[in-house]
Order: C-alpha cells, then sequence, then structure tokens
C-alpha cells in the first residue's frame, strides 16, 4: 500500500523488532522499527509528511530510539527532505507494549484512513 502526498508517494515496507530506549530515558525496552519509501514525484524539492501512527491493541505506540547496535542509517524523522525525483527509505521507532500482539501502522488524514497490520512475534 502506498499514499500520494501531493505527488510524493509513501509506501511502508516492513517492521522489524529491535532494542530501544524511550525518548527521554535509557532504559533498554523491545521496540519496532518501521521502514517507509518515499518518492518525489512532484515538481519542486519537498519534505515527507502526513500522518502515520503505529499502534498495539488498539493504543498508539510512542516514538523511541533504537540502541547503537539497531542504529542504521535510515533513522530519520519523517520530515525527511526529498529532492525532485529522489526516492529514499526512512525509519522509526516506536516502543513495543508487548511482542506478542501484532502492531498496526495506520495512515490518516482526516479525509481518508487505512491500515497494515505486522505480526512482531
Amino acid at each position: 500500500d502506498e499514499v500520494d502526498f501531493s505527488g510524493i508517494l509513501v509506501k511502508v515496507i516492513g517492521c522489524e523488532v529491535i532494542k530501544g530506549t524511550p525518548w527521554i530515558g535509557n532504559d533498554e525496552c523491545d521496540c519496532v522499527r518501521v521502514t517507509y519509501e518515499a518518492t518525489n514525484n512532484s515538481d519542486a524539492d519537498t519534505s515527507v509528511g502526513g500522518y502515520f501512527s503505529v499502534m498495539q491493541d488498539g493504543v498508539g505506540l510512542q516514538l523511541g530510539v533504537p540502541t547503537s547496535e539497531y542504529a542504521i542509517d535510515t533513522d530519520t524523522e519523517i520530515t525527511a527532505p526529498v529532492a525532485k525525483g529522489e526516492t529514499i527509505q526512512y525509519s522509526l521507532t516506536y516502543l513495543l507494549y508487548n511482542t506478542e500482539s501484532p502492531v498496526m501502522v495506520v495512515y490518516d488524514d482526516y479525509s481518508d484512513r487505512y491500515g497494515m497490520t505486522f505480526d512482531v512475534k
């Protein structure tokens, strides 16, 4: 599935369980990294936008930070710049409530909504 944000195509590539920490604090915990791909088909350089949330058991997950062992080049903010004609991958990390329940990546811009479910076991 992909979403078109005025010429910026964004799709969810997948999810993986990694170790991370909350934004504030250093307690290591289980996290899920969601990897996205964005293609800029518009006429100008821009940044990725839109509203994605990640949920588990009906509750939104908080953003986290991967531990250094799991840090990769695509760990960036959803506002990463995308040059005209360019495709980038970026990823965001979220704190898991558990490693048994699936997670759902949900896009909602108040006029359209879809979700994809991923098993995190």
